[in-house]
This record gives structure tokens, C-alpha cells and sequence, in this order.
């Protein structure tokens, strides 16, 4: 997951400074733009993401593209503070779902969620993909020479998730119900 920001050299200094462990300081890649790679306090490796010629993801919230990203923390009531800090992030709590869930605001826009580790699950972030249909989308996977991790799972009565594992190892979840605007 990257997070898209002014500088990026200003973003892994002041990761340092929350608490954060820069991995690879800040580099160039081609003109495309600047990153560095860091790793929150509880262990998520994420990139800051500098754009110069490409912003990053243009198309979101549609099917086939990115819609969600989502924090697994092994301590859910620190890590809102960090990247709190860091990217100036709100976290508000949502109310009624099965378990502690944490929605992290962008310009008062949901942007992604924050949830507590499983048992034998490291932190980690998990990106989403918005798709037509998950089910069709998980079996086009296995086709592919993917494997299905879990799911499909209903969120709601208007909501799946599949989690899902290409070839090459990258896990990623998969997404049909409601798309913010």
C-alpha cells in the first residue's frame, strides 16, 4: 500500500520521529515520482508515495479497481495515533459491525479501515478490489493459478469480501457492495 504525500523525504523523517522504521529512504523511481518504504510500530510495512508524472492510482471505486485499504494491527488502540501523526488521518469507530472496526477518514471521506490481528496474523495491510461479482472473481483467480485464502464472506446484505493469493505470493481482498463516490 502506498499513501500519496507532499514529500517524501519529509514523510520518512517524520516517520521516524512517530515511531515509525524507515526500510529504504527516500528514492527516485524514473520520473514517476519519489517513495520510501516504512514499517509502522507494530511491524506494517507501507510506501510513501511522492507523485511527479503519475499521481498512482487515477481509477478507484469501480469495479476492477482499488477501493479499500485496510490496517490489521496487533494493537488497535495505538495504531490510529501513529498514522494520525504521520498522514493526519481521522479514525472514527463504526458502530455495528461483529467486531472493533476503525475507519479511517481522508478529507471526511472513508479511505480505508483499521482492525485488531487474528490469532498467527502479523500486521499487515490488506489492499481491496472492487469487482462485479466476488465469486466469479474468486474462481477467475483459482483459473489463474491464484488460491482462494477465505471467502466469499457477506459483510452485510449488500456487501462480499475474498480474500485471495496470486501466483506469486501478494494477497489481496476482493470486493462487490457499495462504492464510495
Amino acid at each position: 500500500m502506498a499513501v500519496t504525500v507532499a514529500s517524501a523525504d519529509d514523510a520518512a523523517r517524520r516517520a521516524g520521529d512517530v515511531g515509525g522504521n524507515v526500510h529504504a529512504g527516500p528514492f527516485d523511481v524514473l520520473q514517476a515520482g519519489r517513495m520510501a518504504v516504512v514499517q509502522d510500530p507494530q511491524g506494517a510495512f507501507f510506501m510513501v508515495w511522492e507523485p511527479r508524472e503519475s499521481i498512482g492510482a487515477e481509477l478507484v471505486n469501480v469495479p476492477g479497481a482499488l477501493c479499500w485499504n485496510e490496517l490489521a494491527a496487533s494493537d488497535l488502540d495505538a495504531a490510529p495515533d501513529f498514522y494520525s501523526q504521520l498522514f493526519g488521518w481521522t479514525v472514527e469507530a463504526f458502530e455495528g459491525g461483529p467486531m472493533r472496526y476503525l475507519t479511517i477518514k481522508v478529507a471526511g471521506s472513508s479511505n480505508g479501515g483499521m482492525r485488531a490481528t487474528q490469532p498467527q496474523e502479523p500486521p499487515n495491510w490488506l489492499v481491496y478490489f472492487a469487482m462485479e461479482d466476488v465469486e466469479a472473481a474468486m474462481g477467475r483467480v483459482k483459473e489463474l493459478g491464484g488460491s482462494a485464502l477465505s471467502g466469499p464472506h457477506d459483510m452485510s446484505s449488500v456487501a462480499k469480501i475474498g480474500v485471495v493469493q496470486d501466483p506469486q505470493g501478494a494477497v489481496f481482498a476482493l470486493y462487490t457492495g457499495q462504492l464510495e463516490p
